[in-house]
C-alpha cells in the first residue's frame, strides 16, 4: 500500500466515531482508552488535552495497525443491542410481579425495566461510593452488599472478587 492510500485509510477510520473509556487517575489527570481499538490508550493532565492527544493515538494505532497488515476493526454499533431478551422465571414471581405492575398503572413491561434500571443504579452507586472511600482513605477497601436473599449476597461477592479487596470495609446497601 503506498502513502496516498494508507492516509486515504488512516482518514477514513479516524472520522469514524469509536467509543471511549475515560477514567480519573488517583495520582491526578486520566487514562483513556478507545474500547474498540484494543490497546490504543493515552493519558492527560486535563479533559482539555484529551481530544488532541486521543487523536494522535489514535491516528498512531491506526496507522501502525494497517503498516503492519492488520486490519482496524469498525466501531461497535448500539444495533447490536435489539433491546429485548427473554428470560424464565418462576410462575409465583410472574403473578407478583404482574399484580405490582397493575397496582402502579403500568405494564409488566414497563414495571420490570423500572426495577432493572433502579436496582442497576443502586449498584452502580454502591461502587461509585466504594471508591470514591477508597480514594479519599487511600485503602484498598471491601463492600459488604446487605441483602435479606443469600443467593443475591453471594452473587455480589463473586462480582467483586476481581476487584483488589483488603483491610477497612464500607457497607453499602445494593437493594
Amino acid at each position: 500500500m503506498n502513502k496516498a492510500e494508507l492516509k486515504k485509510l488512516v482518514d477514513y477510520y479516524m472520522s469514524l466515531k469509536y467509543p471511549v473509556k475515560i477514567e480519573e487517575m488517583e495520582e491526578g489527570g486520566y487514562f483513556v482508552e478507545v474500547i474498540d481499538l484494543h490497546g490504543c490508550m493515552c493519558d492527560a493532565k486535563t479533559l482539555e488535552q484529551i481530544p488532541e492527544k486521543l487523536n494522535r493515538a489514535k491516528r498512531a494505532w491506526i496507522e501502525g495497525t494497517l503498516e503492519r497488515g492488520g486490519q482496524v476493526p469498525l466501531p461497535k454499533k448500539d444495533e447490536l443491542y435489539s433491546g429485548r431478551f427473554v428470560v424464565r422465571i418462576p410462575k409465583t414471581l410472574h403473578g407478583i410481579l404482574v399484580e405490582r405492575a397493575r397496582q402502579e398503572g403500568t405494564s409488566l413491561n414497563s414495571y420490570i425495566c423500572m426495577l432493572l434500571t433502579l436496582n442497576s443504579e443502586r449498584y452502580r452507586t454502591a461502587i461509585l461510593l466504594w471508591r470514591f472511600a477508597e480514594s479519599i482513605l487511600r485503602k484498598p477497601m471491601k463492600i459488604v452488599v446487605l441483602h435479606k436473599h443469600e443467593e443475591v449476597k453471594q452473587e455480589y461477592r463473586e462480582s467483586l472478587q476481581d476487584q483488589t479487596v483488603r483491610s477497612r470495609e464500607v457497607q453499602a446497601i445494593a437493594y
